[in-house]
Order: structure tokens, then C-alpha cells, then sequence
């Protein structure tokens, strides 16, 4: 009720297996009052959904999705409306959910429905193109392709993409989502391998592969792409501390993406990453 407080094991009662690699809640606000019930109920009045993300204190799971999520948008990437939300003095990640609008549900599909078999971001863009999808949104998927190399996204798989179907049988790409940094399973260096190949190939994809890329795959002007994805990556240190990722994962994750910038030509002069007031 609006005037209870929210506590962790008031959220664990509409606890979902929403699937993934975190354990997540889905949940419907009222955008009037704040109170919060199951988002399994459809069609409530005034109220958004939201995907409920539990954070891991450990890692700051919660502060570097959000980190990430603002570095994404800052690179140009489309993503729903996230924030931190503060449950028992402990952070979480919730996002809008893209597959509702007011009380309606609206048709989406993953890739991995519409095409099991695609495991490649060259399948990916095959699929955009079959769907008749406008260039912005193959161009999107190569946005988002660069973005998951150089910042260490290796959860790219072909359930991480997906496409809604507007009333009139027309298809768009999703907004993105689960863009974070991925850990290997020990829980301390950067998780290599991607889930989805890139010419072949599912680690050490260089610069060169990815023009190459754009060129087999019709995506125009590259440059400017990667260069509005580095720049957002270049302010990887301001914004992590600014939503308090801890300082042993702001470093492991500096380095990851310094690494990466380096090794695509990206990164000369600087020795560290900037560090600016946030406001």
C-alpha cells in the first residue's frame, strides 16, 4: 500500500523467473501514488511495468548497469527509461518495459524466436533487412555491436536482441537492453568470448574487422559510429562515480575498456580516464 514501505521481501512476493543471468523482479508502478503489484497482472490502469533487476553489493551490479545504461544512450544507443531504485538501503536496476504501452501489450519477438539458428551479428542484420526494417535500425544493431566490444558486453546473445510488430503488421528493432559489464565465472577478469560472432570470430575482434563489417553489411559511415561510442566510453570513470560503483570495480572496469580503446587506436595521450565533478 502507498503508505507501507518497500521492502525486500514485499518485492519477493511478486518475484518472477524472468530468466537471465540475475535474479529479477517484474513489477507494475503507479505513475500517481508509487504503490507497486505484480507486473504479471496486465491491463492495470495507470500504472508502468518495469523489469526489477536485485542488485549484487559484491560487484555493484545495479550502479554499473546504470552506469552503462548512460554511457549507452550517450553513444546513441536506444534503450527505455532506467534508474536506481533503493530498497533496504540497497540499490537495484529497473527499466521500462518496451513491450507495454498504457494498458496495452504490444507484439514483441527475440531473435532467437525468429530465427533460432542466428548466432551471428551477420544474421542479425539479415533478419533486420527480411523484416524490411528502415537502415537507422541496421545501423543501430552495428551502434550496439561496437559498443558491446569495446565496453565489454559479452551477454550478446541471440536472446538479447529483440523486435516488436506495430498494429499494422509493420516490425522496428527493440529498444537494447542487459548492456552491462560481464565478468568471467570466477568473478574477477573481463569475460572474453562474445555470444554472438563477428566475422567468424568471438573474441579479439579489431577495428579493422568491424569496418569490414560495415562494408559487407551496407552500414554507412562507420567512423562516426564508433567514434560517438568511444567518446561515451571515454567517460566510463565520472559516471561510475557518480551512481557509486565501488572504487575495485570502477578500476577493473576502467582498465577492460582502456584495454579495448588501445587496441583499436583509441586511446593515445590520455594515461587515465577523466574525472569530473558530477553535480
Amino acid at each position: 500500500m502507498p503508505d507501507e514501505s518497500i521492502t525486500m521481501q514485499s518485492l519477493l512476493t511478486v518475484v518472477t523467473s524472468a530468466g537471465g543471468r540475475q535474479p529479477k523482479a517484474i513489477i507494475a508502478i503507479n505513475r500517481n501514488n508509487g504503490e507497486i503489484r505484480s507486473g504479471q497482472i496486465s491491463g492495470l490502469k495507470d500504472y508502468d511495468y518495469y523489469l526489477l533487476k536485485f542488485g549484487n553489493t559484491k560487484y555493484s551490479s545495479a550502479e554499473l548497469e546504470m552506469t552503462y545504461y548512460e554511457l549507452a544512450i550517450k553513444a546513441g544507443i536506444q534503450m527505455m527509461p532506467s534508474e536506481l531504485y533503493t530498497v533496504d538501503g540497497n540499490n537495484h536496476f529497473i527499466t521500462k518495459r518496451f513491450d507495454r504501452y498504457g494498458e496495452k501489450k504490444i507484439h514483441t519477438q527475440t531473435l532467437a524466436a525468429i530465427y533460432p539458428d542466428a548466432a551471428s551479428y551477420e544474421r542479425l542484420i539479415a533478419v533486420c533487412r527480411k523484416l524490411h526494417l528502415p537502415e537507422a535500425d541496421c545501423q543501430e544493431v552495428f551502434r550496439r555491436m561496437v559498443f558491446n566490444i569495446l565496453a565489454n558486453n559479452t551477454d550478446d546473445h541471440n536472446k538479447n536482441f529483440s523486435f516488436m510488430m506495430s498494429e499494422d503488421g509493420t516490425w522496428r528493432l527493440a529498444p537494447a537492453y542487459d548492456i552491462t559489464y560481464i565478468i568471467d565465472t570466477g568473478g574477477y577478469l573481463p569475460n572474453e568470448d562474445h555470444c554472438m560472432y563477428i566475422r567468424t570470430k568471438l573474441r579479439n575482434t579489431t577495428r579493422n574487422d568491424v569496418i569490414q563489417f560495415a562494408r559487407d553489411n551496407g552500414i554507412r559511415r562507420p567512423d562516426p559510429i564508433i567514434n560517438d561510442v568511444v567518446e561515451s566510453l571515454k567517460q566510463f570513470r565520472s559516471i561510475a562515480l557518480k551512481y557509486g560503483v565501488s572504487k575495485e570495480c570502477t578500476g577493473r572496469v576502467e582498465t577492460t575498456i582502456i584495454d579495448n580503446l588501445k587496441a583499436w587506436g583509441e586511446w593515445k595521450e590520455e594515461t587515465s580516464m577523466p574525472q569530473t565533478t558530477i553535480n
